[in-house]
């Protein structure tokens, strides 16, 4: 049966939201391992188990994917599987066979095994009580989760690697060695064991805090706000934000300094490998100049493909942005030097900035942070999940996690004037633009007063505004490939963006 769940596997996979190989040639799909999860309330003939499996595409490295499976044979010998991660059954029987290691053992030695904090432990029942209510959550991810009776949310990693996951060691590292209090609180974890190797993360188990409400929602329904106070008024003056953004203009200075306050907890001690600070090198700003110039080549080389699909007015755009930065990955072409974009990066290489390297957030964006009881509460460490583990790890500056804050409140700032007036912004933008400026602004403000004389802040205005544009930049380029590629009716908002940040 394993051999006709392999080979169903491929059809299974393009179709999940969380696989993210879609855009790869798959040759073939193998089971890894297949770890038994039956028992408790599940009748062994559903066949409920945790697949691992090995998706080797024509090109490049194969990946390891825990499926949740529900098979069956259907008449005519065909197997018939179901993403079992949308059942109460599965969730219930992940957390009770990892309380109980040697009943979820796969098929070669392998084992789950789970751990909880100690400082949580009355969150989770024994493994041989039953959880209540179960709700199972429903969203574009690259990962899988569920509510479990309402005190802990559980997160199923669905690409696995071996080693350490940052969303347990900095969910730790918050919890027991700084007390950070803006997170949610670290429960416990479940790990893959295979018989020989590193372990890899299999799911989080964090507290649910009811009545959280994701960031970016909140941030939109403030938008709404904005644009209804807006509504038969002349131009808007910088003068004017207080009184037409209103609250959330206080709100994003609260986010500010809960951001700073992070990053000053993640400065480790010294003799501390994993969190001591690091220098912002002459090589690491090397590498980050050539990353920022490969990311632009990328998102540039797919906007010139795709320029005859782009209505006229973004059209334009794109070809004004082509015209000042498409040269940007050719050092020997005398062109490539005249642009912005070419004449900072140089300035970053030949720079010598005194400031820190630290772990940061790694994907922070009004996606990665909740509303709740007045206040904000940062969550998900995992980290861009298309990075490896090692990626993952490094250390930045932390002005990179403030640029992906910038850029969501702009982002929020577009998606929030499309929902208000009926699904796109108005041509000049204004409107978005003065929102996105103002809480920008009060963020960025609030963030550097809070961080005011860190190691990690460059003492000199000029190297802030260096490194923190750049980083702008290079998110923006990616919002623009990942557009590009998923939502092409958005890619308005990163080249509204780039325009914004050419500064020619």
């Amino acid at each position: 049966m394993n051999d006709a769940i392999a080979a169903a596997l491929p059809e299974f996979l393009q179709r999940q939201r969380w696989f993210g190989g879609k855009g790869r040639a798959i040759q073939r799909v193998e089971l890894a391992d297949d770890v038994a999860l039956n028992g408790g309330e599940i009748a062994p003939e559903r066949g409920v188990r945790l697949v691992m499996a090995r998706v080797v595409y024509a090109e490049g490295s194969p990946e390891l994917y825990a499926v949740p499976l529900e098979s069956s044979q259907e008449s005519g010998g065909a197997v018939a599987i179901r993403d079992a991660s949308t059942t109460s059954e599965f969730w219930r029987a992940l957390l009770a066979r990892a309380w109980e290691p040697s009943a979820a053992s796969g098929r070669a030695g392998s084992r789950l095994v789970g751990w909880c904090s100690g400082q949580h432990a009355e969150l989770l029942s024994r493994p041989s009580e039953p959880w209540g209510a179960i709700e199972t959550i429903r969203s574009e991810q690259s990962n899988s989760a569920a509510i479990m009776d309402g005190r802990v949310i559980v997160k199923l990693f669905r690409r696995l690697e071996p080693g350490i996951n940052p969303e347990i060691e900095i969910g730790r590292y918050l919890a027991e060695r700084r007390r950070f209090s803006h997170t949610a609180a670290l429960v416990g974890a479940v790990e893959y064991l295979p018989a020989e190797g590193p372990a890899a993360a299999v799911a989080t188990i964090h507290e649910f805090l009811p009545g959280a409400r994701v960031a970016w929602e909140h941030a939109l329904d403030r938008y709404a706000e904005f644009a209804g106070r807006c509504r038969g008024r002349g131009p808007r003056r910088t003068e004017d934000a207080p009184e037409l953004v209103g609250a959330f203009l206080d709100e994003a200075a609260l986010l500010g300094r809960r951001t700073a306050e992070l990053h000053l907890a993640l400065v480790g001690e010294p003799n501390d490998e994993a969190f001591a600070p690091a220098p912002l090198t002459a090589a690491y700003q090397k590498s980050l100049a050539d990353a920022v110039r490969a990311q632009a080549v990328r998102a540039l080389g797919g906007l010139r493909g795709r320029l005859p699909t782009l209505a006229a007015p973004l059209r334009a755009d794109a070809e004004q942005l082509l015209a000042r930065w498409e040269r940007i990955g050719d050092n020997s072409s005398p062109d490539a030097g005249g642009c912005a974009l070419a004449r900072r990066l140089s300035r970053l290489e030949e720079a010598t900035i005194q400031a820190a390297r630290i772990r940061g957030h790694g994907d922070y964006h009004l996606g990665q942070v909740l509303r709740h009881q007045d206040d904000f509460v940062i969550i998900d460490f995992e980290g861009e999940p298309l990075r490896s583990l090692e990626e993952r790890r490094q250390k930045h500056s932390p002005l990179r996690d403030v640029a992906g804050m910038i850029r969501s409140l702009d982002y929020a700032a577009h998606a929030g004037a499309r929902r208000v007036h009926g699904g796109e912004t108005r041509p000049d933008a204004a409107e978005p633009r003065f929102w996105s400026q103002a809480t920008s602004a009060a963020f960025l403000e609030a963030y550097r007063a809070q961080a005011s004389g860190a190691a990690f802040l460059p003492r000199s205005e000029a190297e802030v505004r260096l490194l923190l544009d750049l980083h702008l930049v290079e998110k923006a380029f990616y919002e623009l490939e990942y557009e590009l590629n998923n939502r092409p009716d958005w890619v308005e908002i990163p080249l509204r963006g780039l325009r914004e940040l050419a500064g020619d």
